[in-house]
């Protein structure tokens, strides 16, 4: 039985930075994301960490 993955709005968000910001500098940091969605860098680093586990 296959899992289903659900993103939440707020992953998609993540993913959609990162895939831009990739596009133009090629790589991505946890400071500049935390910039680009004014949050924190700890709070950023727990939703790399999820999406990374997410796959």
């Amino acid at each position: 039985e296959q899992e289903k993955r659900v993103l939440t709005s707020s992953m998609e968000d993540y993913l959609e930075m990162i895939y831009r910001n990739s596009l133009e500098a090629g790589s991505m940091r946890i400071n500049t994301l935390s910039e680009l969605l004014n949050v924190r860098p700890s709070s950023t680093t727990k939703m790399v960490q999820k999406l990374t586990k997410a796959g």
